[in-house]
Parts: C-alpha cells; sequence; structure tokens
C-alpha cells in the first residue's frame, strides 16, 4: 500500500512540475493594434480559433460612431497563408468576405475585399 502512494505522489509532482499535458494554442500573429489608411485604430484579440478585430479609436468624427464595434470576425490562418474572415462596414452594416495578408517583417497588414467586380485594398500599419 505504502508503495502505491509512494508511486501515486511521484506521478502526479512529477506532472505537475512539468507543466500541462496540452500545449496551449499559439496566439494569431494578427493580435495587437493597427492603423488604418483614414486612421481608425483597429484591435485584434484571440477569438475562437482566430482573430477578431474591434475598433477602439477613430480620428475622424464620422468614424467615432464604430469605436467598440467588431469590424473584423472569425479571422483565421487558411492553407495559402492568408488570413480569411468577416470585416464589416460600419457604413452601410454589410459584411464581406476578406482577406489580409501579413508582411514577413509582421508590421504591415493588407486588407482585400472583393464584392462582384469591385475590390478594395488597404494597409494597415502595426501599432502595437
Amino acid at each position: 500500500m505504502k508503495t502505491r502512494l509512494l508511486f501515486f505522489h511521484l506521478l502526479v509532482s512529477t506532472s505537475l512540475s512539468s507543466g500541462p499535458v496540452f500545449s496551449q494554442p499559439k496566439p494569431s500573429p494578427l493580435v495587437g493594434r493597427w492603423h488604418t489608411d483614414d486612421k481608425t485604430t483597429i484591435e485584434f484579440t484571440p477569438c475562437g480559433a482566430g482573430a477578431c478585430g474591434r475598433q477602439v479609436a477613430a480620428e475622424r468624427d464620422k468614424d467615432k460612431q464604430a469605436n467598440g464595434k467588431f469590424l473584423a470576425q472569425d479571422v483565421v490562418l487558411d492553407k495559402n497563408n492568408l488570413f480569411t474572415g468577416l470585416v464589416f462596414d460600419p457604413g452601410n452594416g454589410k459584411s464581406y468576405k476578406a482577406t489580409w495578408l501579413l508582411s514577413d517583417d509582421g508590421k504591415t497588414l493588407t486588407l482585400k475585399v472583393k464584392w462582384g467586380l469591385m475590390s478594395f485594398n488597404e494597409d494597415w500599419k502595426r501599432i502595437k
């Protein structure tokens, strides 16, 4: 009986001291704050399996109404090394499929949105 208790104690103490058995998912490289071309600040945070982007500040008065709102959701890395998800336009209330391409140095994020024959590209700069 003492041998079993000693073995159990050693097993538990070794498991607890060596850290978690399961590894934690790596946070998205998008996590942080980004400045858009129109001086709006978007903050990406972990969200589900990927990241979500919330507008935290805007320079122009007409853009400030979206402060605190999620403008990007379900952003995950796909097999082509592009981040894909939904982007929301607070001006018209619509959502669009979007892709984001992160530069090799991690300092620039290019948003690409396409609807029908029209498309939109914008570079965001990492600020934090």
